[in-house]
């Protein structure tokens, strides 16, 4: 069946792609088609868009923007 794996963690900042290429290597080996998700976000972001999303605010479009553009660097996670 599909499975979203998502690779989380300070270890896949690391630059080059060795280490990502490597573990879905494997994880393709045991499940073909599974999905690799490398997060844009720290978890904290996406606490905050929980819980804004609890509170009723709709986060999709103009709040997520608003969200990227003031957040602090070291919360965004360089896209590979």
């Amino acid at each position: 069946s599909d499975v979203e794996v998502v690779l989380g963690g300070s270890i896949f900042k690391a630059k080059g792609p060795l280490l990502i290429d490597t573990i879905r290597a494997i994880i393709h080996k045991v499940a073909p088609r599974a999905s690799i998700i490398l997060p844009k976000f720290e978890p904290v972001v996406g606490a905050l868009l929980l819980a804004l999303e609890a509170a009723g605010v709709q986060t999709a479009g103009r709040v997520r923007e608003n969200v990227e553009i003031t957040l602090p660097r070291e919360l965004l996670i360089a896209v590979r």
